[in-house]
């Protein structure tokens, strides 16, 4: 991971629950490799609200939507608050190009050259904000009564690609 060009989220429901998804995506922002989103559009959408939310409070909630998820990310060394203070800083600033599986040779076509461009251009992202100040600004936002709901389901993983100077 820390050896590619770019890295593609493909982004779907439940995604985000997928600690080994969370390592390569939390890998890519501090080595920074640049990330690319395709949005899978298919029968389990991404949700970009109920992500944003689960990133924020990834830490309180990872357990709850995907049981030892957490564990295995502080087995490898990653502290889930620091992977909620990244990625819900980092991932909601990303451009997503859409895809859509069931759509005609044509569309699935131009789909794939807009990735392909996306990867060329694509530049590393970071936090626009310190750990510190991040942390001050979510404990002054209220509470929340639930678990966003839209990230509990399975997803796609992330896809190491390269366009090899092309």
């Amino acid at each position: 991971m820390k050896e590619s060009q770019v890295l593609v989220l493909l982004q779907s429901k439940g995604v985000l629950t997928r600690p080994w998804v969370i390592l390569e995506l939390h890998t890519a922002i501090t080595h920074d490799v640049p990330i690319v989103a395709l949005n899978v559009k298919n029968h389990a959408p991404y949700d970009y609200a109920a992500a944003s939310e689960f990133l924020l409070n990834f830490d309180k909630d990872i357990e709850l939507a995907n049981p030892g998820a957490a564990q295995l990310l502080i087995d490898m060394g990653i502290d889930p608050v620091d992977v909620a203070w990244r990625l819900s800083d980092c991932l909601p600033n990303i451009i997503s190009t859409s895809f859509n599986p069931n759509g005609s040779e044509r569309q699935i076509q131009a789909s794939l050259e807009d990735l392909a461009d996306a990867m060329r251009k694509a530049k590393p992202i970071a936090p626009s904000m310190s750990k510190d100040e991040w942390l001050a600004l979510r404990a002054s936002q209220k509470p929340r009564s639930s678990v966003a709901t839209n990230t509990s389901a399975s997803g796609c993983a992330s896809i190491h690609a390269s366009t090899n100077g092309k």
